[in-house]
């Protein structure tokens, strides 16, 4: 807003705008105008994707800003330019906002291919007469929503603390950092420097896509072990797995509404009653995020993303009725169960973690990841492919992930399996656990 000193003829009319106005510049005028905004009444937000960039162009907020505190020329209501100090802060701020919700949601309007809808000034904020729909990746329905696909577009945002039962993520006694060991510390400084090596990342990624297949081919896996009454849950993932080996391009947009179905089935029952379906639903819940990270396009990527807190919030209550505090299984199920409940938590931190850093080069769960406890030695029964439910586990051989990295590099591990070797490559990188020869060089 500008008040006017002197009058001001406007160029190319005949108006005159006299001294007692005071003019308002709107960026709506501009935004309606194809001078400059590019067809400006065709909804279009991708009309910037592939514009290049004039690397030597300066914006108005691109100029030096001063930190004077109150004596800030910038201040908003002090003398000097109309600044605020925090303005670059702000638009920070909003480039993360604007980054986040373009990366999440697709937006269009409700209409499809209709125009840009008129504008409502009855508000102080000026907003759009139509309406828009959003949604986490989901492409728009041309055809009425039938009932898989309505439970598909349910949300299912879980809170962790609204866990029945359970204590708070806060509490130090339930806390898997309590008492966190120092030494722990630098195991976490063995992962942070590779980041940046999405050779390993993607191979470990490869690995638990794998675990999915080998599901299918042979009803067991490193984190599910084969037996003769498989639960419900976990029949269902079975065949969701089955499903995706065998989908084509033209059933593929119904497997990935068939998979979020399941994934939200299993969401609405967590915490279960007993460990044992505590643990079949995360068993099944690993198998459907493996697919939709590793396994899916870039949509059903960000909607797992989204949905992230499901597969976290089926882990916290699995950890709650099989590990105390300190990491130590309670004599209420027998020992395969509580090795395939450990490797399925081990599982769940590695998935959500090797994801982060292939997309975001960032992992928010190193830290809890190298305090969890796992198995020292392959067990009695075990094959190297996956759990055998005959099988014993001496309890005194389990350990943190720090420790057991440390017995692989002191040379006392001995044999390892398919899930050793991804801890292994997710910690000390795949060229110094995969021999070079056995990857493929065609």
């Amino acid at each position: 807003m500008r008040k006017v000193k002197r009058p001001i003829e406007v160029p190319g009319t005949g108006y005159v705008i006299t001294p007692d106005k005071v003019l308002l510049a709107s960026p709506l005028v501009t935004a309606l105008s194809d001078e400059f905004f590019p067809g400006a009444t065709e909804w279009n937000p991708y009309r910037w994707e592939h514009r290049e960039i004039d690397e030597n162009a300066k914006t108005d907020m691109e100029e030096p800003f001063i930190s004077k505190g109150t004596r800030s020329p910038y201040l908003p209501f002090g003398a000097g330019r109309h600044r605020c100090i925090g303005e670059k802060f702000a638009y920070v701020n909003l480039s993360v906002i604007v980054a986040t919700m373009v990366r999440s949601f697709r937006f269009y309007l409700s209409d499809e291919g209709e125009a840009v809808p008129k504008t409502d000034y009855s508000s102080l904020l000026p907003r759009s007469t139509g309406s828009y729909v959003t949604d986490p990746g989901v492409p728009p329905q041309s055809q009425p929503l039938g009932i898989a696909d309505s439970v598909a577009m349910q949300s299912f945002d879980y809170a962790l603390l609204e866990l029945a039962g359970l204590p708070g993520i806060d509490d130090p006694k339930f806390s898997l950092l309590f008492e966190f060991p120092a030494l722990a510390q630098m195991r976490v400084l063995d992962l942070w420097p590779r980041l940046d090596d999405t050779r390993s990342w993607s191979f470990c990624a490869q690995m638990l896509l794998s675990f999915a297949n080998q599901f299918v081919q042979t009803g067991e896996n490193p984190f599910i072990g084969k037996s003769g009454s498989m639960s419900y849950i976990v029949t269902t993932a079975f065949s969701v797995c089955a499903a995706y080996l065998a989908r084509t391009d033209a059933t593929n947009g119904m497997f990935q509404r068939i998979l979020v179905a399941e994934v939200c089935k299993v969401a609405t029952a967590i915490p279960h009653s007993s460990f044992e379906q505590q643990l079949a639903a995360l068993q099944a819940l690993l198998l459907y995020y493996i697919l939709m990270f590793f396994g899916g396009d870039a949509q059903l990527r960000a909607l797992a993303e989204k949905q992230e807190g499901v597969l976290e919030r089926a882990t916290i209550a699995l950890q709650s009725q099989c590990l105390d505090p300190s990491g130590t299984p309670t004599d209420r199920v027998a020992e395969c169960h509580r090795e395939a409940a450990r490797r399925a938590v081990v599982i769940s931190y590695l998935l959500r973690g090797i994801n982060r850093v292939l997309q975001y080069k960032s992992c928010h769960v190193i830290c809890d990841l190298v305090n969890l406890p796992v198995s020292l030695r392959l067990p009695l029964g075990v094959h190297r492919s996956g759990l055998q439910s005959e099988s014993q586990i001496d309890t005194t051989e389990i350990v943190t992930y720090y420790e057991f990295v440390q017995e692989w590099e002191n040379g006392r591990l001995g044999e390892i399996d398919e899930f050793a070797k991804l801890l292994l490559v997710a910690c000390k990188g795949v060229t110094e656990i995969v021999p070079p020869n056995a990857f493929d060089t065609t």
